[in-house]
């Protein structure tokens, strides 16, 4: 009975032992079929980072060999086409390493090692979240075969604070001059300022009425002289009484251009006054006595001066 009872356990042993690897065999070969029939679907899809995944699966030597040969095939074939990014950070001028990068939500790297990220084709937003600090986001249009494309983000310098405090509107008042002595050459009591400048339309207008004016000086003066020497009879060169059209008409003319060039003149000058007069003043600063002491003193005194300057 205890050599039966050996022969029975050391023959199931043997049964085990021989239906285990094929049961095992079995259920990798069916895993390695359906990691090859995703891969060949998510790589016709352009998700290559998923596609890359399933084709590691079905290239193992577990896998039968006809689909181990054709997912290394496919692998090879995905790996130089897959678009691949290198993101690198900075933080003013200093590289940094600590920001987690998203892919459409997805996180894709914990920190920045400078290694290439596979991405798929098409476009993505893309999150550079700095760790303890700020994110930044972009949208990037990532094409097949773009190898190792350097995406540059730059982040703000913490700053700790302000420093040095603000100086703006520092200008204070109050203070007191001894001794008389003024500084800067300003003058006290009065008022120091004046004209905001002279407009450039001012000279503009002036111009025009100077040459309006210059006009109606030389075609009045060639005006009135032909009509002074219409006036004259035949033998002094002239052609009273009886003075051709044309001759009458340059006449005319002449004396036409002197008028309207003389309120050409008369606008211009005008108009350049008025804009001179309209111009914008500038800020008068007055400066106010405030306070004026003065206390004897052995061979002379001193005078002391307080106010806002």
């Amino acid at each position: 009975m205890r050599k039966l009872s050996g022969f029975l356990a050391a023959f199931t042993g043997c049964v085990a032992v021989a239906l285990c690897p094929a049961r095992a065999s079995a259920d990798e070969r069916e895993v390695c079929v359906q990691a090859a029939d995703q891969a060949q679907q998510l790589r016709d899809e352009g998700k290559y980072r998923k596609a890359r995944e399933q084709m590691l699966v079905c290239s193992r030597d577990v896998c039968p060999s006809a689909v181990k040969r054709d997912c290394a095939q496919w692998l090879t074939e995905l790996d130089a086409s897959a678009p691949s990014i290198i993101v690198g950070a900075r933080e003013g001028t200093q590289d940094i390493t600590t920001v987690k990068l998203y892919v459409d939500g997805v996180l894709v790297a914990e920190k920045l090692d400078g290694k290439p990220v596979v991405v798929d084709p098409g476009e993505h937003t893309f999150r550079y979240e700095k760790v303890g600090g700020p994110s930044k986001e972009e949208k990037l249009v990532i094409r097949v075969g773009e190898k190792n494309r350097l995406v540059n983000v730059t982040f703000d310098k913490s700053s700790g604070g302000s420093s040095g405090g603000s100086s703006s509107g520092g200008s204070s008042s109050g203070g007191s001059s001894s001794g008389g002595s003024s500084s800067g050459g300003s003058s006290s009591g009065g008022s120091s300022g004046g004209d905001g400048g002279v407009p450039i339309l001012t000279f503009v207008l002036g111009g025009v009425g100077v040459v309006g004016l210059a006009g109606f000086a030389t075609f009045g003066i060639l005006g009135k002289g032909d009509v002074d020497d219409m006036k004259k009879p035949l033998a002094e060169g002239g052609c009273a009484p009886s003075c051709s059209d044309d001759r009458v008409d340059s006449a005319k003319r002449k004396l036409l251009i002197a008028d309207i060039s003389l309120g050409v003149g008369v606008a211009g000058i005008a108009g350049a006054v008025v804009v001179y007069l309209l111009r914008p003043k500038a800020e008068v600063k007055t400066t106010g006595l405030k306070r004026f002491d003065f206390s004897p003193l052995p061979g002379g005194g001193a005078a002391t001066v307080g106010g806002s300057f």
